[in-house]
């Protein structure tokens, strides 16, 4: 499925069988038409397609209005098409509802049995701004919060399909001010690249991949995230109803014996010293609320030298939990803090905190975390080979957001990585900095919810 070289229509490419002797690649393509539609533009960024078990075919795309002078100067808005053919005709395009929201861009489809469709896309109330400074127009002269939202029709074949209401999968925006498109002539923000991807579960789930934004290089340095459908109606008709695990507040679990170095085609076995069992996050008792207290307890910590089993080369270990803090006025969209303990060559561990900063990689970018603040915290040790825990005292001040979206603290996420040196040895300087590291170990993320009376101290 591709757009047209004037972006006012939508096509598929269709490939029929043909004798060798008559064509050597054994296809015959050519392209049929989805829809056309003068007076308005496509391009955000491009026309995507699923198909369903019983081979019904859906296309979705973004299209916005054009004045007289070719300026798209309304609503980017998602519309839908069918086909039951194999792609041969189609039916007449829908536009897909959604209240509220004014530009929406990267619509992505998956399909499961007949007529069960999930999309997912970016989505902003924001309007386009006619009077922006940089001459753009459509998505990127918006200036607005996007999410990731989500719509799902039961009945996608029908020639009247209905979808459900659209939602936020994410809990919150994951980028603020424009978006790049072709609708709007690429001179919009290319934060977000145009990455959003959607697959569906084992149990007919949507798992839906994406951007966020909100830290300190929103310009260039986008979070990877990840969200599971974990209620509501499954694509699959034999699964019926999505039920997922109960969401977890303030704290969360990991399994056991999953702390392995994997990297350059080397699997590694577990490092206990590196095997996260559960993360936490407290208000310590008698603090006068001035402290976060983060706790990961990790398999057994007798000896923080790294593990010459492992395989890995690295000689600083860290034992880390991030979060996410959006905000309503924060340029940037919000902050990506972080806590560390660390360990060199199993020296003395010390504690940190800050933000996350990046580093070149290649073309590209690559996101770090070196430590700002050296804090306090403690181990607790433990039987011999039993499990320990790490206790970091976390000053308020130092990761403090203003005008935060909500009391939470967001994608609260325990991991363990190795380094070639400490992290803070290569600091950051206005977000950039911080050095490559390998993961070992993951916890389930969380969120934490700040309680009210926190706030007034």
């Amino acid at each position: 499925i591709h757009d047209n070289a004037a972006l006012d229509g939508i096509l598929v490419a269709r490939c029929e069988a043909v004798d060798f002797t008559a064509k050597p690649s054994g296809l015959e393509c050519s392209d049929t038409s989805v829809a056309k539609f003068p007076g308005f533009k496509t391009g955000a960024n491009f026309p995507t397609m699923a198909i369903d078990k019983a081979g019904n075919i859906y296309a979705v795309w973004t299209m916005a209005p054009l004045d007289k002078d070719g300026i798209a100067d309304g609503d980017a808005l998602l519309y839908w098409s069918s086909s039951k053919d194999d792609g041969k005709t189609w039916s007449r395009k829908i536009k897909i509802p959604t209240p509220n929201l004014h530009n929406n861009v990267f619509p992505w489809p998956v399909a499961g049995d007949s007529g069960r469709v999930d999309i997912a896309w970016y989505g902003t109330p924001g309007v386009t701004d006619p009077n922006n400074d940089n001459g753009c127009d459509g998505p990127d002269a918006v200036k607005g919060d996007w999410s990731v939202w989500f719509t799902q029709t039961l009945n996608g074949a029908a020639a009247h399909p209905t979808f459900s209401k659209p939602i936020v999968t994410g809990e919150h925006f994951v980028h603020r001010g424009n978006i790049q498109t072709l609708i709007g002539g690429q001179c919009g923000d290319r934060t977000l690249g145009d990455f959003i991807q959607m697959r569906l579960g084992p149990k007919g789930e949507a798992n839906i991949s994406y951007g966020d934004s909100n830290n300190i290089d929103e310009v260039f340095s986008p979070h990877a995230m990840f969200v599971r459908q974990d209620r509501g109606p499954s694509l699959y008709k034999s699964v019926g109803y999505v039920r997922g695990p109960a969401r977890k507040s303030g704290h969360t679990t990991d399994k056991k014996d999953d702390g392995t170095y994997e990297q350059n085609g080397i699997s590694g076995p577990n490092v206990p010293t590196l095997d996260i069992l559960s993360s936490k996050i407290q208000r310590p008792k008698g603090v006068k609320r001035k402290f976060y207290k983060v706790t990961m307890k990790v398999g057994n910590l007798d000896n923080l030298a790294p593990d010459p089993t492992s395989q890995d080369p690295d000689t600083t270990l860290v034992w880390m939990t991030q979060w996410l803090v959006p905000s309503k006025t924060n340029p940037e969209g919000g902050k990506n803090f972080f806590v560390y303990m660390e360990s060199t060559a199993g020296g003395e561990p010390t504690f940190w905190d800050g933000e996350n900063a990046s580093t070149v990689q290649g073309g590209g970018v690559t996101m770090t975390y070196p430590g700002a603040n050296q804090i306090t915290g403690k181990i607790i040790r433990g039987e011999p080979t039993e499990p320990a825990k790490i206790i970091i005292k976390v000053p308020r001040k130092d990761v403090k957001v203003e005008t935060p979206l909500k009391r939470k603290l967001f994608s609260v996420t325990a991991t363990t990585i190795t380094m070639e040196h400490a992290p803070q040895d290569t600091p950051s300087s206005n977000g950039i900095g911080g050095d490559y590291f390998n993961l070992i170990d993951v916890a389930p993320a969380y969120d934490f919810k700040i309680p009210r009376r926190f706030l007034r101290h």
